[in-house]
This record gives C-alpha cells, sequence and structure tokens, in this order.
C-alpha cells in the first residue's frame, strides 16, 4: 500500500519498478535467471526464475498489477520462511523495500537466518520524499496511514516532521543491516541513483 504513495506523479511504487528492472536487465546481460517474490501484509506471490528480457517485462508486470490468482495468502510464514521456500538453489536475493513498518528489525534478523544459503542484499527506497511537499499553512491536516487505514488530524508543523522522521528511522534501519552483516545501498528519486547498484 505504502508503494502508492508519492510526489509529483513519482511514486514508490516506481522506484522499485525502475529497481526491477535494472536488476533485471543486469541479469540478461550476464545471463542469469530472475523471478520475483513479492509481498505486502497479507498475501505475496513467487514468479520462478527464468532468463530473458521477456522476464523481466513479465516481473514489472506482476509487480505492478498482482493477479489474484497467483495470490498466495499468508498464514504464520515468516517473510524468510517463504523466500527460502521458494529457492531450490543458492541464490543472489536482493531485497527492495523503504523498511518503514514496524517489522522491519525483525525482517531484518530473519533475513540474516538464510544468509547461509543465499547471498542476501539490501536495496532500501528513499520513503522520505513524498511529504516533501514544500510549504504548508499553520493549519490542520488530515492524514490516512495507507498501511492500517488508520486515520489522525496532524498540524502543519507535525506533518513537516515526517519526513525527518522516515529519514531517521531508516538510517537506523540501515545501521541496524550492516551491524547484522547485510550489504544494503540507497536509492531515491533520481534515476541515475540506480546505477550505483550495478556498478557495486
Amino acid at each position: 500500500h505504502s508503494v502508492q504513495c508519492g510526489l509529483k506523479g513519482e511514486t514508490l511504487g516506481d522506484i522499485v519498478s525502475r529497481t526491477i528492472a535494472v536488476i533485471g536487465l543486469s541479469g540478461v546481460v550476464f545471463q542469469d535467471r530472475i523471478g520475483l517474490i513479492a509481498f505486502d501484509r497479507d498475501s505475496y506471490l513467487v514468479e520462478p526464475p527464468k532468463g530473458g528480457k521477456k522476464q523481466v517485462h513479465r516481473l514489472l508486470d506482476l509487480y505492478r498489477q498482482p493477479q489474484g490468482s497467483y495470490l498466495i495468502p499468508m498464514r504464520n510464514e515468516s517473510i524468510a520462511e517463504v523466500i527460502s521456500g521458494s529457492l531450490r538453489r543458492t541464490s543472489m536475493i536482493v531485497v527492495v523495500s523503504d523498511f518503514l513498518f514496524p517489522e522491519a528489525q525483525s525482517v531484518i534478523k530473519e533475513l540474516t537466518d538464510i544468509r547461509s544459503g543465499h547471498d542476501i542484499f539490501l536495496v532500501m527506497v528513499d520513503g522520505s520524499f513524498p511529504f516533501e511537499i514544500g510549504a504548508l499553512s499553520d493549519g490542520w491536516i488530515n492524514g490516512v496511514d495507507v498501511e492500517t487505514g488508520e486515520e489522525k488530524l496532524l498540524s502543519g508543523s507535525e506533518f513537516k516532521k515526517l519526513g525527518r522522521r522516515g529519514r531517521a528511522y531508516q538510517k537506523e534501519m540501515e545501521l541496524f543491516s550492516e551491524k547484522h552483516g547485510l550489504e544494503i545501498v540507497n536509492t531515491g528519486t533520481n534515476k541515475e541513483d540506480l546505477t550505483g547498484i550495478l556498478a557495486d
């Protein structure tokens, strides 16, 4: 749900799509097979690894418009269990997220548990930019949490702090990941930011 948030025609989902495209085309160049596991709070989908440009387009289509028949309800599995259970061979797993959710530390810890069998690489999408809407009046703003549906009335000054709080939380998750031995790269709204993923 949060990937639908954005500013000036750019959403978090657009950045994730570009990241998938960059990683996918890198796989095409190196003749690697590319797959996708996408999650929300209630379900996930799995597209097994295949090669070629058509697979990259398919992954992008599935990410942007998940088809109901592909969605699997989340039960008691952890994200790490779903990932490891979906892979039959040692793989490079690129996890793309804004990590702006309460269970982020738990998910990062889970990923360290499957690191012995796979290479784990994290890409953190800048989740603060949707709040950078410029000057605001000192009035009140009715906000809605897109993940929970909870509504909250915020003053203009409180709203201005959300971007800073988001950046601070993401920095905390970055340090937490590094502490647990997981490599992490940050990417923002600038399309050139993604070139670092390939360069590294």
